[in-house]
């Protein structure tokens, strides 16, 4: 049971309980003055008398008791029946429905301040990805189709690329999208960095290389020499595929 409506009983029950033993106590006073005594033992005749000063003193004040009590205990009834209409502060006493209604409220404006921040945020990535896509810029030099019969790889096309971005990027290897050709394989570590007109790593390629505005690169892909020569792949350059490079975090495309 609610505390609230315990306290409500409770205050009806203390008025009513209070009422009933006044009215036990009074009628036993006046019950006891009703009964007949006799002031003339020679004739014989009973008498009723009146209510003596002590006896109705008695009565008024159980009278007055019972009242100041009925009245607390209406007043206490009246204060919790009020306590909704009151504001109510930290440390006092709700009710379940203010509680609950209060929860809802709350709640509802949680959840409003987390899709504001929600919006925020993916206005902030959507900016913060055109800005990086737009700061972006690997302009292609040039693109040799080589032979080598020896090779694991014979066929091959090789890359000649620059950042002209205004910010340094890292730069790795993501897929490649058929065009005329299709692959033999798609090796990873192919990269290498232009310093002084040489290519380094000398030998062999890497996965992943960093560099800064203005510096120079070559990858190179694998045609299937099986299914495309050297003079096909010149013929139809622009239509051989898309390299896909994944530079600080974005796929560019590098048309083929």
């Amino acid at each position: 049971m609610e505390l609230k409506k315990a306290a409500e009983i409770s205050a009806i029950a203390s008025a009513l309980g209070t009422f009933y033993c006044c009215a036990i106590a009074t009628y036993t006073v006046i019950h006891q003055t009703q009964q007949p005594i006799t002031t003339a033992p020679a004739s014989g005749t009973d008498v009723m008398p009146h209510l003596t000063a002590l006896q109705i003193s008695a009565v008024v004040v159980f009278a007055l008791v019972a009242l100041g009590i009925i009245a607390a205990s209406v007043l206490n009834y009246l204060s919790l029946r009020k306590t909704d209409e009151v504001p109510i502060v930290s440390g006092q006493w709700k009710p379940k429905w203010l509680k609950l209604q209060w929860a809802t409220a709350e709640r509802e404006r949680l959840e409003g301040e987390v899709r504001k921040w929600k919006d925020r945020v993916t206005e902030l990535e959507t900016k913060d990805a055109t800005t990086a896509l737009a700061a972006i810029k690997i302009t292609k030099l040039n693109a040799d189709v080589t032979y080598n019969g020896g090779d694991t790889y014979p066929l091959k096309i090789r890359l000649h690329l620059r950042n002209d971005s205004s910010v340094p990027i890292d730069v790795q290897m993501q897929e490649f999208r058929p065009g005329f050709a299709t692959l033999k394989a798609f090796p990873v570590e192919v990269l290498q960095i232009r310093m002084r007109d040489i290519w380094y790593p000398k030998e062999h390629g890497v996965g992943h290389i960093a560099l800064y505005s203005g510096q120079q690169f070559q990858a190179w892909i694998a045609p299937d020499e099986g299914r495309f020569n050297k003079a096909q792949l010149e013929s139809h350059r622009d239509e051989i595929g898309t390299l896909v490079l994944r530079i600080n975090g974005r796929n560019v495309d590098v048309s083929l």
